[in-house]
């Protein structure tokens, strides 16, 4: 491995896929295979890793055979590695690989170094699934607000449009007649504007989508432009 491969490896989409996912799960474990097997193997790095490639790591098994067949031609190992972290899509396996190679190159032994950090990847993958678990549960109540309150206002707008409808029609029949009958205050509504009501509400959803959104793109992460994802669905 070299110690500019996570550098130069291509970053990561910030959002986390199934396959991803998977990978970072198995990660530990190839890692700390590799370590020890390094170790006993006397730093021969094609040799474990053709051992290692005949074993189910999930969805990094088959980054783990091309990176076996990119060494095994003995051009550039560098890049073999390159392509391995850039093709496993995840940040979190380029920048531990990256570790791992700079504490090797540093003298450290290769089983306690991957030891170390496969626990270290263990507890931050841990983590990450506490946040998507949040994330879920928050998105559940921002989305069930986001409905109630879009229901809450229509239906108050529809009754609303009801009651002016039929107070109206009561302020006709009582002054319509010879003798005009003086109608109550509170029957005048018919300077009530229904369509600036119904402006009002869509005013309303609208900034509540638009936080909403925003505030899903932080809790739950990814791009600055991960909430025009939310924002249709909100609205």
């Amino acid at each position: 491995m070299s110690g500019s491969l996570g550098s130069r490896a291509r970053p990561a989409a910030s959002r986390s896929t199934p396959a991803r996912s998977r990978r970072d799960d198995n990660y530990p474990g190839f890692l700390r295979s590799l370590g020890s097997s390094t170790a006993a193997r006397g730093g021969d790095e094609r040799k474990v890793l053709n051992h290692l490639r005949q074993h189910d790591f999930g969805p990094l098994s088959t980054n783990i055979r091309d990176l076996f067949a990119r060494l095994q031609l003995r051009v550039d190992d560098d890049q073999a590695w390159r392509y391995f972290t850039s093709e496993a899509g995840s940040r979190l396996i380029e920048r531990f690989t990256q570790m791992c190679d700079e504490a090797v190159e540093e003298g450290g032994e290769p089983d306690e170094i991957g030891r170390i950090i496969s626990e270290n990847t263990v507890e931050i993958v841990g983590f990450r699934k506490l946040r998507y678990q949040a994330a879920g549960t928050f998105r559940g109540v921002v989305f069930g607000v986001a409905v109630g309150t879009a229901f809450s206002l229509f239906v108050g707008l529809g009754v609303v449009h009801m009651l002016v409808s039929l107070f109206g029609s009561i302020t006709d029949e009582l002054g319509a007649g010879d003798t005009p009958v003086s109608v109550p205050t509170f029957l005048h509504v018919s300077g009530l504007n229904i369509g600036l009501l119904r402006m009002l509400a869509l005013t309303m959803l609208f900034i509540n989508a638009t936080l909403s959104s925003i505030l899903l793109r932080i809790v739950d992460g990814g791009t600055h432009v991960r909430h025009l994802q939310d924002f249709p669905m909100l609205l």
